[in-house]
């Protein structure tokens, strides 16, 4: 069973059907209505949640590589992320393909959470502290990924060519961004502390759009459903050019 939060000030009191359906009565609930009260009633239902998080992100990420190989097949293989933060989705890789992975990112913070967590597949990853742009490993990678990456980039010429510069010839570009949907900008607006920088919201169209035009095959996109505010992902590979 789901209950609706009461967001008057009275919130033991019942509901008053006939002011619901007599709507020139709306000015007065309204009147009743603290504006900080609701804005931080909105802050608290638009909440970030981790198991709700990984149980929506998780779904997504198996229906975005669906046509990927099994496990059997990909064990071993290696997979880069950028601005990893605490890698979320080069553990869940790891975890699932058994793949090897790497982490780049410079933050300290980020690297200390990432120290911090009880988690298995620690021990198939490897943590570099590098900014993305200067990094220069000596292998390629079968999958290089980010999540919540290239929005920040008004130019993505430079960031989308950090992640293909890493990559295997026919190897997957794995990116996740979030998406363009009025939950998505509700939650962006109640939660400024997280607008220190520039970041674009895309529709799906115009993720695939961006992302054609700047020479990649698109395989899937495929969007979230049932976090705070909505997502999407995106498989590619690099167009091959015919001589």
């Amino acid at each position: 069973m789901y209950l609706t939060r009461n967001m008057l000030p009275d919130r033991g009191a019942a509901f008053d059907w006939s002011d619901f359906f007599a709507r020139g009565n709306v000015d007065r609930h309204l009147g009743q209505v603290d504006p900080l009260t609701l804005v931080n009633d909105l802050r608290g239902l638009l909440r970030e949640s981790r198991p709700q998080f990984t149980f929506v992100v998780t779904r997504m990420l198996r229906a975005l590589l669906r046509d990927l190989e099994a496990p059997s097949a990909t064990r071993g293989r290696n997979v880069l992320e950028l601005g990893a933060g605490t890698g979320f989705l080069t553990r869940w890789l790891v975890s699932t393909y058994g793949m090897k992975g790497t982490l780049v990112d410079n933050n300290a913070e980020a690297r200390r959470a990432f120290d911090a967590l009880d988690d298995d597949t620690k021990s198939s990853i490897d943590y570099v502290m590098s900014d993305l742009f200067s990094y220069r490993p000596a292998e390629r990678f079968d999958v290089v990924c980010s999540f919540g990456v290239i929005e920040h980039f008004a130019d993505k010429t430079d960031i989308l060519r950090a992640h293909t510069d890493h990559l295997h010839d026919g190897g997957r570009l794995l990116l996740l961004v979030p998406m363009d949907t009025p939950l998505s900008r509700l939650f962006y607006e109640l939660h400024p502390e997280l607008n220190l920088g520039y970041r674009e919201l895309w529709s799906a169209r115009e993720f695939q759009t961006m992302l054609e035009g700047h020479g990649f095959d698109v395989e899937r996109v495929e969007t979230s459903r049932g976090y705070v505010y909505d997502m999407m992902g995106a498989v590619c590979r690099r167009r091959r050019i015919v001589q």
